[in-house]
């Protein structure tokens, strides 16, 4: 039938088509991909600029451009996941659209799946440059970036998705995106830290399980250890803290889940 209204699944690809429009359009994608291109300009200019050779173990070569891979993850999340669903009700596209015979669920699995593909394409850009760079100049490509690429998509797929819960429940762009950003660059590293020197591990926390992106290229896998600080007549014992990739595995599932089922409530309850 001519009139027949597409199934769910279709719905959700084409609004998934028309985000991605969106982003290709737009700054956000450029803007990603040029603070990567930074990152990578800044590690290749900088040690001949000061005399220094780059390092001849291709692992630790890699591990130079993964100290970034978190980082990476969090831009993706405040670009491409902080402004996802609240943009509808600010900026009142929502009653354009949600007008339309489309369930609001709908709408969020298309962004959300469009967000996603964006996010690994960057992502997928960074490991594409991390493996080229260290191949040409050290003739070798480190075997542990294929699981380290495998656990910053998983990270990613967590992080939206925490993204997507904010931006559910905030009232601006703006607070959403930044709380975002902060959330992951220093709300969580700072209780992490603060955890730690406490003598609690943190591995409930999502930035310390997305740690693994980069500890996975040591072999072997590091694990808790302590060192002591020198302090007056005596030394202060503090633990270091790894994670575990088991345990991070299910904790990064858990805020995906979690935090997608909270967005999307919060979005099907939302009054415009």
């Amino acid at each position: 039938m001519e009139n027949e209204i597409p199934s769910d699944l279709n719905q959700a690809i084409t609004v998934a088509r028309y985000e991605i429009l969106k982003y290709l359009r737009g700054k956000k994608l450029l803007i990603v991909l040029s603070i990567i291109a930074l990152i990578f300009a800044l590690f290749l200019a900088v040690p001949p600029a000061f005399g220094h050779d780059y390092p001849t173990d291709s692992t630790d070569f890699a591990m130079q451009f993964l100290s970034f891979g978190g980082l990476v993850v969090v831009l993706c999340a405040t670009f491409f996941g902080s402004d996802a669903l609240v943009s509808e009700f600010q900026q009142r596209t929502a009653f354009l659209v949600f007008p339309n015979p489309v369930k609001r669920g709908v709408i969020l699995a298309g962004k959300f799946l469009a967000s996603l593909a964006a996010s690994a394409f960057v992502i997928g850009i960074f490991y594409l440059l991390i493996v080229l760079t260290v191949g040409i100049i050290d003739r070798d490509v480190p075997s542990a970036l294929a699981p380290s690429l495998a656990l910053a998509l998983v990270y990613m797929v967590a992080a939206v998705s925490v993204a997507y819960f904010l931006s559910a429940y905030l009232k601006s762009t703006v607070s959403s995106s930044i709380l975002t950003f902060f959330l992951f660059f220093l709300i969580l590293p700072f209780t992490e830290g603060i955890l730690t020197f406490a003598g609690v591990k943190p591995w409930f926390s999502l930035s310390f399980a997305g740690e693994t992106v980069t500890y996975i290229m040591q072999n072997p896998y590091p694990t808790d250890s302590s060192i002591t600080v020198p302090m007056g007549h005596s030394g202060m014992q503090i633990m270091q803290y790894y994670p575990v990739i088991s345990v991070s595995l299910a904790v990064m599932a858990a805020y995906a889940a979690f935090s997608l089922f909270l967005a999307h409530w919060r979005f099907n309850n939302r009054d415009l």
